[in-house]
């Protein structure tokens, strides 16, 4: 797929609701409300970080109302975006709905397995939902829909700190959405449900930002 350079002006900004300087966001895709499905793969902070169809045969799917999505079994997407070695150093925050156990489902991130290093979030995974951002940290019950996301080692649930997750350092590769990218098996865990967006910021956010992120996401 082709994806379009010309950048969408929106009056709202929800990925600088924290007051933060743009120069912090590297990428936010908003899908929910989009004008199009190519319109929604577009990077808005303008970085070029554009999204694609990772599987020409099998599309993920569109709406505007529910934003893109997957059916756990095929579509997923490729980001040119790549988190540093250093996982304490970056946040990220994602909308989601209709996620399902099937596949156990990631809504972004990458895995180097030989390296011992995972940034995604799983958010259904068993009976707990997963945080992965250099290590692993699990917290019940799962979740099917919400706002979620990390803030170097903590984190968050619907605007609320939820939890610390261990410090770990290793080799970093590109993520995928709505699915990661496995540097053993190529792609893995893809997702069984919708994204409404998706913000990452090369700077680790507070609870305040991450507040006020969160409720500008989830007003969307």
């Amino acid at each position: 797929m082709i994806i379009s350079n010309y950048m969408p002006i929106r009056r709202n900004q929800p990925w600088l609701a924290d007051g933060d300087s743009a120069d912090n966001c590297v990428a936010a895709w908003v899908f929910k409300g989009a004008a199009s499905k190519v319109n929604s793969l577009i990077d808005l902070t303008g970085n070029g970080h554009n999204l694609t169809d990772g599987d020409d045969t099998h599309l993920t799917s569109w709406d505007a109302t529910k934003g893109i999505g997957s059916n756990g079994v095929y579509p997923y997407l490729v980001s040119d975006v790549t988190p540093p070695n250093n996982q304490s150093s970056w946040s990220v925050l994602a909308r989601f709905s209709e996620v399902t156990a099937s596949g156990l489902g990631c809504l972004f991130g990458s895995q180097a397995t030989a390296q011992n290093w995972y940034w995604f979030i799983r958010p259904y995974n068993g009976v707990y939902r997963e945080y992965c951002n250099g290590s692993y940290y699990n917290k019940v019950p799962y979740a099917t829909s919400g706002v979620i996301g990390f803030a170097g080692n903590t984190a968050y649930y619907n605007g609320a700190p939820d939890g610390t997750i261990p410090s770990h350092n290793g080799t970093a590769i590109q993520i995928y959405v709505l699915a990661i990218k496995d540097s053993v098996v190529g792609t893995s865990s893809r997702l069984n449900g919708k994204l409404q967006a998706l913000f990452i910021y090369n700077v680790v956010k507070n609870d305040t930002k991450m507040s006020a992120l969160t409720t500008a996401m989830a007003a969307l």
